[in-house]
C-alpha cells in the first residue's frame, strides 16, 4: 500500500509541475549602458534556464601627437548559461535568484610609435580566457503581460588564464599569467527589458 501512496504522490507533483505555464523571454541585457547582449529565458514561471550571449564590448582609440602615436584596442566577449528561480513579491514584482556558469574572452592590443625615436616604440597584445560561477540576485518589474524590465546583481568568481607578448627595441618578452578574479561591484549589475511570450 506504501508504494501505491508513493507512486500516486509521484505522479501528482508530475502533473502539478506540467499544470505550470510555460513561459519565454527574450530580450536586451545591459551591464553599464557600454556592455550590452542578448537574453534568452525558457522554463515556468518559477523556474528558468538562463542563456546570456553577446556581452561584448570593445574599443579602438588612436591617438596623435606631433610625431607621437598611441593605438589602444580592446574587444571582450562572453557568455553565462544558468538558472533562475522566480517568487512574486507583489502583483508586478517577482524576485529572482539562481547561478550562472561564466565564459569571457579578452583581447587587447597597445602600440606606441615615436617617429622621432624608434627606439622607444614598443608593442603589447595580451589574450585572457576567464571561466568562472557566478551568483544571481535581482528582481523583475512587469510593464504588462509581456514586457518585463529586471535588474540583478551579478557576483562572480573567475579563474584567468592569459598570455601577454611584449616587443620593443630590446627585443620580444612573453609572459604568462593565470589567478582568481572577484567581482562585487556596481558594475556586475545587469538591466535587461525582456519581451514574455
Amino acid at each position: 500500500m506504501k508504494k501505491i501512496q508513493l507512486v500516486l504522490f509521484a505522479i501528482l507533483i508530475s502533473l502539478a509541475t506540467l499544470a505550470q505555464e510555460k513561459q519565454k523571454e527574450i530580450g536586451l541585457a545591459f551591464r553599464s549602458f557600454d556592455n550590452f547582449g542578448l537574453t534568452y529565458k525558457t522554463g515556468t514561471s518559477k523556474s528558468m534556464w538562463r542563456f546570456n550571449t553577446l556581452l561584448a564590448s570593445g574599443s579602438d582609440l588612436t591617438r596623435k601627437q606631433d610625431s607621437l602615436q598611441v593605438v589602444n584596442s580592446s574587444f571582450t566577449i562572453g557568455f553565462k548559461i544558468g538558472k533562475e528561480f522566480r517568487k512574486p513579491l507583489l502583483e508586478s514584482f517577482e524576485i529572482r535568484y539562481g547561478f550562472d556558469l561564466l565564459f569571457d574572452f579578452n583581447r587587447s592590443k597597445y602600440k606606441y610609435s615615436s617617429l622621432k625615436d624608434p627606439a622607444r616604440d614598443n608593442e603589447t597584445e595580451s589574450t585572457n580566457y576567464m571561466p568562472g560561477i557566478g551568483a544571481v540576485f535581482g528582481f523583475n518589474y512587469l510593464i504588462n503581460k509581456s514586457l518585463v524590465l529586471g535588474l540583478e546583481v551579478l557576483p562572480s568568481v573567475r579563474y584567468q588564464i592569459g598570455k601577454s607578448t611584449s616587443e620593443n627595441s630590446s627585443g620580444k618578452e612573453v609572459q604568462d599569467s593565470k589567478g582568481f578574479v572577484y567581482t562585487l561591484s556596481n558594475s556586475s549589475a545587469l538591466l535587461t527589458l525582456s519581451y514574455r511570450f
